[in-house]
């Protein structure tokens, strides 16, 4: 794997000029930290720089971060372009819509920022960046303060989603497990209750190889009960805003209704949490707790269905919902297809099949399937149906196991 290298003087060159002299000969000194508390569900201590330092740090994320964060495992979200909550959030969403029969497993790593250890994050640094002076810059931000990494710094983000990124790869890669990070909230996937247990020792010794402890109990929760990440609850069929963030919504309504707020500012004071209601259900919600000034956002795209419409909408075919089979309970067996067409589920192209068994043309069923590979298959034999076809699973080149039928 490449090294970074050969970016400090492109960090000098967008620092502010009265710093760049102290850059170039090594001779630039932090400066104490500030720090102030706040209480966001808990009590955090945020540390944060003066404003020649911030310019510096500024400058040093401006230039570090596209190239890092490439180097991070693509389930790693959280600070960084392109890889926010948002994308975070769909691929929880794909990931529970696959897993609706299975279960989750939800980490949260005690005091993240406060327990990542010195030595490890410096071997981290060095396995991905080869530029001296920029390791010695980062070195002496690492040791500017005790324990583990400042909260609040321009690089501490960065810095912190590095220190877990080989851990996720390995769990996802090597091990073949579903993995959702957001910084220090970790989330797995399994098909069943014992995989899920299975796994659970070998988590906590990869967290110990960390230095890391997790929150509470850690144990399988079944998917069909939702997946609390990030502010949602989701599940196969519906996303909804978490409770606490509802109850915050509702608060600030109360307050601005009881201020006598005008439009301009209701509108502006509750544009934050209408950003979270227009990634999940809550057209509902809205209409329900702001009622005629919802109106003030509805030039904003938010589709409403109910639950029962979304549910009869995946009944493609005309076929009952009862007559969908999943296709991992197809390898083996034999199956006459008749048609395919491609469909789009929550955004996500997926391949939708018409078929019975051998013998028995009155019961049809039907499977969905993201599989590249059976989507370029049915693709090709599109004018050969119907034809008897046998669904096996094979192992690619790297390994991995894929479906396909002869």
């Amino acid at each position: 794997m490449k090294r970074i290298g050969g970016v400090w003087d492109a960090i000098v060159a967008a620092a502010s000029e009265d710093v760049r002299d102290a850059m170039r000969d090594g001779t630039y000194e932090l400066h104490p930290l500030h720090h102030m508390t706040v209480h966001d569900r808990k009590r955090r201590v945020i540390d944060y720089a003066c404003d020649e330092d911030k310019k510096l740090l500024s400058a040093v994320h401006k230039v570090l971060a596209p190239l890092l964060t490439r180097k991070i495992a693509p389930e790693s979200y959280s600070s960084m372009k392109g890889r926010g909550q948002l994308k975070c959030q769909q691929r929880v969403e794909r990931l529970v819509r696959r897993y609706r029969h299975g279960c989750f497993i939800k980490v949260d790593v005690r005091k993240y920022y406060p327990s990542i250890d010195h030595a490890l994050l410096k071997e981290e640094l060095r396995r991905y960046i080869k530029d001296r002076r920029l390791l010695e810059f980062l070195d002496r931000v690492t040791d500017h303060h005790e324990p583990g990494v400042p909260i609040g710094l321009a690089v501490s983000a960065l810095m912190a989603n590095l220190y877990l990124s080989r851990t996720i790869r390995h769990i996802q890669e090597d091990l073949g497990i579903d993995t959702v990070g957001y910084m220090d909230d970790l989330l797995f996937f399994f098909d069943t209750k014992e995989e899920a247990n299975a796994f659970i020792p070998q988590l906590e010794r990869l967290m110990e190889e960390r230095r890391l402890t997790m929150h509470g109990g850690v144990h399988a929760v079944p998917v069909r009960t939702g997946v609390w990440f990030i502010g949602y609850v989701t599940r196969d069929t519906h996303v909804r805003l978490r409770k606490n963030i509802r109850e915050r919504m509702r608060r600030r309504h109360r307050q601005l209704e009881k201020a006598g707020a005008d439009d301009a500012t209701y509108k502006r004071k509750m544009a934050p949490y209408f950003g979270w209601c227009i990634h999940a259900d809550c057209l509902h919600l809205m209409k329900e707790m702001m009622g005629g000034r919802y109106k003030l956002f509805e030039k904003n795209v938010m589709e409403y269905k109910r639950l029962q419409d979304k549910k009869a909408a995946r009944n493609w075919f005309g076929l009952p919902k009862e007559a969908r089979e999943s296709i991992r309970d197809l390898v083996g067996r034999e199956m006459v297809i008749f048609e395919s067409q491609e469909v789009e589920v929550f955004k996500e192209r997926k391949a939708a099949v018409r078929y019975c068994y051998p013998g028995d043309e009155e019961h049809m069923h039907y499977f969905l399937t993201r599989s590249e590979v059976i989507m370029d298959r049915l693709a090709k034999d599109a004018g050969d149906w119907p034809a008897v076809v046998r669904m096996v699973e094979k192992e690619g080149k790297n390994g991995r196991k894929y479906l396909c039928y002869e």
